[in-house]
Formats: C-alpha cells, sequence, structure tokens
C-alpha cells in the first residue's frame, strides 16, 4: 500500500506537512492514536538503480526488507536531483537552496577547502526547523557538507596529498 502523490499535491504540504507527510514510515493506527509529532525516517541511497527495488516489478530482484519498509511510507518514484554530485545535492536537499545559492559547487574536499566549497554554518536546515521543534536528530552516513579538517583520519582514502 505505497502511497502516491503527484507532485502538485507534494508541494502544497508545505515544509511541515511536507516532511509529516513524506518521512513518516508508522503504522496508520499510530497515527491517529497519538497527539505527538511522527518520527521521521528519511532514507535516500547514494549510487542505488532505482530498478534494484523489488516492489517496483522493473528488474526480478529481492528485497524483502525494502518492500516492507515502502508499504509503510512515501515512496517517490519521479524525484530526480538537479545536480547529480553528491555535496552539493546534499547541501540543496538541507537547505532547500539551490547550489549557486548555498555556496556548495561542488565536492567538499581538500582541493575545494581553499574556495569555502562547503555548507555555512549560518544556513537554516530543515534539520534546524525539527530541531526548534523538539526532535532528537541524527544522520548516518556521508555528510560530505564540509572541508576536511586536520588531524585526517588515516585510511586508504586519505593521503597527505589529498584529504
Amino acid at each position: 500500500m505505497s502511497s502516491t502523490l503527484n507532485r502538485r499535491q507534494f508541494l502544497m504540504g508545505g515544509a511541515g506537512g511536507l516532511l509529516g507527510v513524506c518521512l513518516w514510515t508508522g503504522s496508520p493506527a499510530a497515527r491517529d492514536d497519538t497527539n505527538r509529532p511522527p518520527n521521521l525516517v528519511f532514507v535516500f541511497p547514494d549510487q542505488m538503480r532505482g530498478q534494484a527495488l523489488g516492489f517496483l516489478n522493473e528488474d526480478p530482484v529481492l528485497t524483502p526488507n525494502l518492500d516492507r519498509f515502502a508499504e509503510e511510507s512515501l515512496v517517490l518514484t519521479n524525484a530526480v536531483s538537479n545536480y547529480p554530485v553528491c555535496s552539493p545535492y546534499r547541501a540543496m536537499l538541507m537547505t532547500g537552496k539551490y547550489a549557486h545559492a548555498n555556496g556548495v559547487l561542488s565536492n567538499c574536499n581538500s582541493a575545494s577547502a581553499p574556495f569555502a566549497c562547503e555548507l555555512r554554518r549560518t544556513d537554516r536546515c530543515w534539520s534546524d526547523v525539527l530541531k526548534n521543534h523538539g526532535y532528537s536528530l541524527g544522520y548516518i552516513g556521508k555528510w560530505h557538507l564540509d572541508a576536511p579538517h586536520k588531524p585526517y583520519v588515516k585510511c586508504e582514502n586519505n593521503s597527505d596529498r589529498f584529504a
């Protein structure tokens, strides 16, 4: 029972309604019997083909956990990034601003650090709005929105030349 909204319905939800509708993953019964704000879980895979999801019935793949998750969620099958590069996409997602307005025009790394290519501390993000409304927040995954700072984590991906 995956929910579907057209673009107009999605956008008419407004910022608060948009997050509440798009990210709600609880059962319908749980939504009606409490006045507490819903738990929000926002999942976006990096570099995953849409056809790799069994519930879409496009390729013969088995994804039982994702299928079950999709039944209780809103799945946006036509979402497209207008700047499909890691850091600019994440900055646009967090701030709601295009890359030229939020200043993140390329990936945040040691090569772009001299150009201040990172999320500004003064930018208001949707996570700031949620925090102001009493939510406890967590982020799992690659942040990729600020330049690397010493000391670098010594690993195969980081070198003295490029962090």
